[in-house]
């Protein structure tokens, strides 16, 4: 009976992935010793990943600045060597998932420091308090990769007293409702039915931003 041609392509990737998992421990093991030729020998196995990883990832900014692959694609491959060395061995899942995994997290720093930034207007940095962006962050759900520009959009839109509220948001993501309040210098209850609508507001703008530029 002839074999299962499904199966056949089954084991024969297992076995590919086992041979690549043995060579990269190999390299890294060289790594280690201090030899940079095998840390250009694991780029060119996968440098053209980390680079899909971060394009795929940041495809509008990649397409605004020609620097930013190159310099995402640096970021990566230090933090790699940096956590190798650290941890003086490999990381316990596979190098591809490893490293998928550090240039997503580039992009995502970056893109955050850039939001804090002040936008082309010359307004203040409405965002900052974004520097504080965590699990617990109501807007954190809203902000990914490709939601940067309108984000930024958005915030200048909304009426100054509103964006003063989030000039506190370390504060209001904690529930420190009356240290925020004081900061601001309105009322507690004011302060939470403010913050409530201004991010409805937010959440209102991105939608309708996001439809217009799927």
């Amino acid at each position: 009976m002839p074999a299962d041609p499904n199966k056949l392509r089954i084991t024969q990737r297992s076995e590919e992935d086992v041979a690549a998992e043995s060579r990269d421990r190999n390299l890294i093991r060289g790594l280690l010793s201090g030899d940079g030729d095998y840390l250009r020998e694991l780029m060119g196995h996968y440098d053209a990943l980390v680079r899909y990883a971060i394009f795929h990832a940041c495809r509008a900014e990649c397409a605004r600045d020609p620097s930013f692959l190159d310099a995402r694609a640096g970021e990566t491959w230090s933090g790699f060597v940096e956590s190798v060395r650290r941890r003086r061995a490999g990381p316990d899942r596979t190098l591809k998932a490893y490293l998928t995994t550090i240039a997503r997290n580039k992009c995502a720093d970056h893109l955050r420091k850039s939001v804090r930034e002040p936008t082309a207007g010359g307004t203040e940095t409405e965002v900052d308090t974004l520097a504080a962006t965590s699990e617990s962050d109501p807007l954190a759900a809203m902000i990914d990769f490709e939601r940067v520009d309108a984000l930024r959009a958005c915030m200048v839109t909304l009426p100054k007293e509103d964006r003063k509220l989030f000039q506190e948001l370390d504060l209001i993501t904690q529930k420190r409702w009356a240290e925020a309040a004081a900061r601001v210098g309105i009322p507690e209850s004011t302060l939470r039915s403010r913050w409530s609508k201004a991010l409805g507001r937010l959440r209102s703008c991105l939608q309708e931003k996001l439809s217009e530029n799927p």
